[in-house]
């Protein structure tokens, strides 16, 4: 084997360790999930939280930096930042 095609072939495997270590979506979430839609009978569609992904997601935010600004206003003077 020549060294471009094993330099290439440890390229692809670093890669493939990286994606493999990447979250692609949470198992048993209650979102995600298919259920009949409501407005096309027969048809399935994917459930969503009320409001839809932005407004989960907008909520999701505002709750973590609130619990980041709680934990910085906790934080004691001689602990480093």
């Amino acid at each position: 084997m020549n060294r471009s095609l094993a330099a290439r072939i440890a390229k692809l495997e670093a890669q493939q360790k990286i994606q493999m270590a990447k979250v692609i979506g949470v198992i048993g979430s209650a979102y995600g999930r298919l259920i009949v839609d409501p407005d096309k009978p027969g048809h399935l569609k994917f459930s969503e939280p009320p409001g839809g992904y932005e407004e989960f997601a907008r909520k999701q935010q505002v709750e973590l930096q609130a619990e980041l600004v709680r934990l910085f206003v906790n934080r004691s003077e001689d602990e480093p930042p």
